[in-house]
């Protein structure tokens, strides 16, 4: 395990992409189709003070987002004639959503606690159908998905999500182990989870590590983090607006009928980070997300510079 140095970091930019496009051996545009987003953090004892509710904490630093996901069926090859006159139903709707999300990560010895406070739109004012249209004629140079004008309608979405990790085996050397519990409430996600972690290879201790985005508080004088990761996350789902629309009534013709209670998820994931730089890819494997009896992978690059 890597030594630890009081200085670090102040300011960090990064950018993220997931799509289905990176795997090659399987439909696209199925379930999750993409998200595109960009991050910056920052440490701060002045801006507006949340990390005092935390004297206890060892380190600190806030985050914004800006991100944009887009959500589509995989039986949507329907005439247009049968879907007007309701006589099929999708497995689940088309749905697009473009946030903003404030954040606060404090650290401790072995620990850390993430919350975050998300504000954006569901529906055409995401601009989700405008993005994929343009991915696809411009960058892929494929016809364009039809059915999005069946699209879950406009409203606004409001959710607070929480996370809290500890690190199970901070004393091994090119090996870890650690654990997670998220909480999300809202008219986006009001869901509870939780999650397994192993790491191997090189590493810094996980409140710094870039293995659950902390790489901002990592030492300076540490330039070097390479491993493997894998996890194991398992979340039960009150509501999932991408899937049922409003929270309040049931005014959405495609909304899904049964939420799947149960979902599961799997990634394997390789992690760089080097000086200023650092650079994440995943493949994320999931089970039963919003659909029962159903499975989707997409794959998902992180990079950014600390500075």
């Amino acid at each position: 395990m890597l030594g630890q140095s009081k200085e670090t970091y102040t300011n960090e930019i990064s950018i993220i992409t997931d799509n289905d496009v990176f795997v090659g051996w399987q439909s696209k545009d199925e379930f999750f189709s993409f998200g595109v987003g960009a991050n910056y953090k920052f440490k701060s004892d002045k801006f507006i003070k949340a990390h005092l509710l935390f004297p206890k904490s060892k380190d600190h630093y806030y985050s914004f987002r800006f991100k944009m996901e887009a959500f589509t069926p995989s039986n949507r090859d329907i005439p247009k004639e049968i879907l007007e006159k309701r006589l099929f139903r999708f497995d689940r709707p088309f749905a697009g959503i473009l946030f903003g999300q404030l954040g606060l990560t404090t650290t401790y010895k072995r620990s850390f606690l993430k919350t975050h406070i998300l504000l954006g739109v569901m529906g055409e004012n995401s601009f989700a159908e405008n993005t994929q249209d343009w991915f696809h004629s411009r960058v892929l140079d494929e016809r364009t998905l039809e059915g999005w004008e069946f699209q879950l309608p406009n409203q606004f979405l409001f959710n607070i999500n929480a996370t809290y990790a500890y690190d199970l085996t901070p004393k091994l050397k090119g090996l870890d182990f650690y654990s997670s519990i998220q909480t999300r409430l809202g008219n986006l996600y009001t869901d509870a989870s939780a999650e397994m972690a192993m790491r191997i290879g090189w590493f810094q201790k996980l409140p710094v590590s870039t293995a659950e985005g902390n790489q901002l508080l990592a030492p300076k004088n540490n330039k070097l983090e390479l491993f493997y990761k894998v996890t194991l996350l398992g979340r039960l789902n009150a509501f999932n607006g991408t899937a049922q629309g409003n929270l309040v009534g049931n005014d959405t013709l495609y909304e899904i009928e049964k939420l799947s209670v149960f979902d599961k998820h799997i990634t394997h994931g390789v992690y760089l980070s080097w000086k200023h730089f650092f650079i994440n890819a995943e493949y994320v494997f999931t089970y039963d997300r919003v659909v029962p009896n159903s499975s989707h992978i997409y794959g998902t690059i992180h990079m950014g510079t600390r500075f």
